[in-house]
């Protein structure tokens, strides 16, 4: 800095000058180079090299201010302490005085270097003897000195927070709603059983039987719920209220139902169906009933027909029946109410021309081309000789006949040949000496009509009937 005399900041002076030489005869021109290179790219004074003797020692710098280490050795020329410390005192006063041009120069010689102020005002403590080392309390700062292609660090990337998921509200899923329903067992129409079809005269009863468990719905613990039997259809036959009241959720409650149903006026084929209602009473319930929709269940169906055959209980009688007609006579005394037919006669064979086969031909004849059903509406057969093929639909019992035996007069299952032998005197006779031929009720097929033996006419049996239009 003194050589260059602030790098041409200060006016010329003599310790600048002193510097300069020294430097110039000691440090050798390789190295100057470079950096008078530098000088004279910052418009700052050069320092010019000079030969240097050979038998001069080596550059000694703190020598030329405190004087030779060794007195005996030859040394460098060096200033006297009043040329020192004017030389101090001059440079002092120009550094203060020029300290903003040093700033600047400063400035423009480090890039980047912050603005500072330099205060120069050294001071020696003592004379500065052979032994001594003149220490100043001017403290200069460092020079750094920036690279031009240093780039300005990155700043740090922010800390990398983890990312907390935040919980999603788990909402509470809706509850199930279970519905209302119903169960049925035991289901029976009339004497029909499990289901399928009876027949009925326009506008008569029969029966609906059956087995339920019935549940509301499981947020309306409290609804009312009605059971309704019907037609299938609103308005037509009769409906009637199986259940009536608040059966609670599921399993609710169960309970048995027996109700008698008029059947529609108009000819036809009906379901009959039961259905639930949530109505405040069984009247309602039977107005809003609309048979086959919303929670239902089919259980059979009736067929309403005005010319049909239906088959019945006579009652028990010995093998006197007091002939044709006292044995029709009978069965008129015992047809059921809900057998709107008038025209009755004892189903049984008394003589070679009064055969069950030629029942059509008598007079008044029967109908033999209309289905023929027991009492309770279940068919026997479709037509008279569907009847008389050697089997039927089901069993006599299904008509109120008692299990066991029945008086027929008949040879075999087709019920065209008189027992010449066995029938009781054309059912007249009721001695044990008498005997007759009979059918038996449990069974459907073989011997439903005719038994391979015979009995004494004393034996009280059953008398079955048939009424048609």
């Amino acid at each position: 800095m003194i050589a260059t005399g602030g790098f041409g900041a200060f006016p010329d002076n003599p310790l600048t000058q002193t510097f300069q030489e020294v430097i110039s005869e000691n440090i050798s021109a390789d190295f100057l180079q470079p950096f008078n290179s530098y000088m004279e790219n910052i418009a700052a004074p050069t320092i010019q090299p000079q030969p240097a003797s050979e038998s001069e020692p080596p550059f000694d710098l703190i020598g030329t201010f405190v004087g030779p280490v060794n007195p005996t050795a030859e040394s460098v020329p060096t200033l006297s302490m009043e040329e020192i410390n004017t030389s101090i005192a001059e440079f002092s006063a120009s550094m203060t005085m020029e300290a903003a041009d040093t700033t600047t120069a400063l400035a423009t010689l480090y890039t980047q270097t912050p603005p500072f102020t330099a205060t120069f005002a050294p001071t020696f403590t003592q004379l500065p003897s052979e032994t001594s080392t003149i220490v100043p309390t001017t403290t200069f700062p460092p020079l750094i000195i920036y690279p031009t292609n240093t780039k300005k660090p990155t700043s740090p990337p922010p800390d990398t927070e983890t990312a907390t998921a935040t919980p999603t509200s788990t909402l509470s899923p809706t509850p199930t709603v279970m519905p209302a329903g119903f169960t049925l067992s035991n289901i029976s129409l009339n004497t029909l059983t499990n289901g399928g079809a009876i027949f009925a005269w326009p506008s008569s009863t029969f029966t609906v039987n059956y087995n339920y468990t019935v549940w509301a719905q499981s947020n309306c613990p409290g609804c009312i719920i009605q059971l309704v039997s019907g037609m299938g259809s609103a308005g037509v036959g009769t409906t009637n209220c199986a259940y009536n009241g608040q059966p609670g959720v599921s399993p609710g409650v169960s309970g048995t139902s027996s109700l008698t149903l008029t059947a529609p006026t108009a000819p036809g084929t009906y379901d009959i169906v039961v259905q639930l209602q949530a109505q405040t009473s069984c009247a309602n319930a039977i107005t809003a009933y609309s048979g086959a929709s919303g929670i239902y269940q089919k259980i059979g169906q009736v067929v309403v027909h005005s010319a049909i055959i239906a088959m019945f209980n006579g009652g028990q009688h010995t093998g006197n029946l007091g002939g044709r007609a006292g044995a029709d006579a009978l069965c008129v005394g015992a047809k059921p109410a809900s057998i709107g037919n008038t025209n009755v006669r004892a189903f049984i064979s008394l003589s070679s021309t009064d055969t069950i086969a030629n029942m059509p031909s008598l007079s008044p004849p029967v109908n033999n081309n209309i289905p023929i059903v027991f009492q309770g509406g279940q068919l026997i057969a479709k037509d008279w000789a569907d009847m008389l093929d050697g089997t039927i639909n089901a069993t006599l019992t299904l008509s109120g006949v008692p299990v066991g035996n029945w008086w027929s007069g008949s040879e075999n299952d087709a019920g065209n040949a008189l027992a010449t032998t066995a029938n009781c005197n054309g059912f007249t006779d009721a001695s044990a000496s008498a005997y007759g031929n009979f059918g038996n009720t449990s069974s459907s097929g073989s011997g439903w009509l005719a038994s391979a033996n015979s009995q004494a006419c004393s034996n009280i049996y059953t008398l079955v009937c048939v009424a048609g239009p």
